[in-house]
């Protein structure tokens, strides 16, 4: 095994300050040689931080950089393609959650991965935050008896918003604001309760075997925090039934 790994980041927006931060306080063998943006600004900086080599397309990268492995860290309508270049090109291959937009996709991604025979690890937090790792070491001892049912929940306030800039096009602007539009984020449930379904799964030691859904649809109106109302959405719920296992991975 190399002595270092030499990783690449794909994606240098908010969630990269995380996880160099988690490499540099914990992975001391990992080093980043290289830095992917389209905002060639943001490449630059965590290259001069990180002594990396700046590149504006993953194309680019692939083909001059010097690296083993690339952390993807994408809008989700880009991680297909982005993780199947980058099993062609025999990377490792660490994505951000969820996988992808659609199962199709995911399956996709699967395949390529298992063709290259390289590592591929999906990027979920979850289930090391301190409350969760907790929660699961009180369930695994039996101090509250045996789980019969499980109910998650995604609570939370406000997002980020990016506002118009002048002369900005439709689609820039929807593609800076990736989280407020379904066809690049795949919605709340892709976004951000995956984060919940996988401690779901994780906490009872199987993956669901039936889902049930019921309820309706949602609509933000146009992107724009001034009118980012939410249309007609009837109560909605979402029912998984797992096989009953013990903690640990399925």
């Amino acid at each position: 095994m190399a002595e270092r790994l030499k990783l690449a980041f794909v994606g240098c927006g908010a969630i990269a300050r995380y996880h160099l931060d988690g490499i540099n306080e914990h992975a001391p063998r990992i080093q980043v040689t290289a830095t992917v943006d389209v905002d060639a600004e943001k490449a630059q900086a965590y290259a001069t931080e990180t002594g990396g080599t700046a590149f504006t397309s993953l194309e680019e990268a692939l083909e001059k950089g010097d690296f083993d492995a690339v952390d993807l860290m994408l809008p989700h309508d880009l991680h297909e393609q982005a993780a199947i270049q980058c099993f062609e090109a025999g990377k490792h291959v660490l994505l951000e959650k969820p996988m992808s937009l659609d199962l199709d996709s995911c399956d996709r991604i699967l395949a390529a991965a298992r063709s290259t025979g390289t590592v591929f690890m999906m990027a979920e937090n979850a289930q090391y935050w301190p409350e969760i790792v907790k929660a699961a070491e009180v369930i695994e001892s039996g101090a509250i008896g045996d789980i019969i049912t499980q109910r998650v929940y995604w609570n939370g306030g406000g997002i980020w918003y990016r506002g118009r800039q002048a002369e900005q096009s439709e689609m820039a602007f929807q593609v800076n604001n990736w989280y407020h539009f379904n066809w690049v984020c795949g919605d709340q449930i892709c976004e951000q309760h995956i984060h919940n379904i996988d401690v779901a799964c994780w906490i009872k030691g199987a993956y669901p075997v039936e889902c049930n859904g019921m309820g309706g649809w949602g609509q933000r109106m146009g992107g724009d925090r001034s009118n980012d109302s939410i249309k007609a959405v009837p109560g909605s719920q979402c029912r998984h039934t797992n096989e009953n296992k013990g903690i640990g991975r399925p």
